[in-house]
């Protein structure tokens, strides 16, 4: 777990800055699926008002255990992380109500453009 707080930790300033939220006070967890809201991987909670959110992401342990094909998917904490940052400027224009066919949308949109951005800086970062 110590190694998944130095992720977040090393990337949580650069994506901030990256997507323009520099102004907000922005904290992440670590949580067990029964603390999730959602039960999914990960989630935010808002306060636009406030300029705050808190992003809860799936400790790896319940990662490792409760997702399927976590063999095969292992958990990608900073796209986890750039994913739920995403949320926080679409806040106040776009928030579906869950499971709808909105949702679902907006769910696939970003998580293939948290996908693009993390791997198009990995590439950058790595050289390739």
């Amino acid at each position: 777990m110590k190694n998944s707080y130095k992720i977040i930790a090393e990337n949580l300033s650069y994506w901030k800055k990256s997507l323009g939220l520099d102004p907000w006070e922005i904290k992440v967890v670590f949580r067990t699926r029964d603390d999730m809201k959602c039960g999914g991987e990960a989630e935010v909670e808002i306060s636009e008002s406030l300029r705050r959110a808190i992003i809860s992401i799936l400790t790896p342990d319940e990662y490792e255990k409760y997702e399927e094909h976590s063999d095969l998917f292992p958990q990608d904490l900073e796209q986890t992380l750039v994913h739920e940052l995403l949320h926080i400027p679409l806040e106040s224009i776009a928030k579906p109500k869950t499971g709808t066919a909105e949702d679902i949308i907006l769910e696939n949109f970003v998580e293939q453009t948290a996908k693009a951005l993390v791997n198009e800086n990995r590439a950058h970062r790595d050289g390739a």
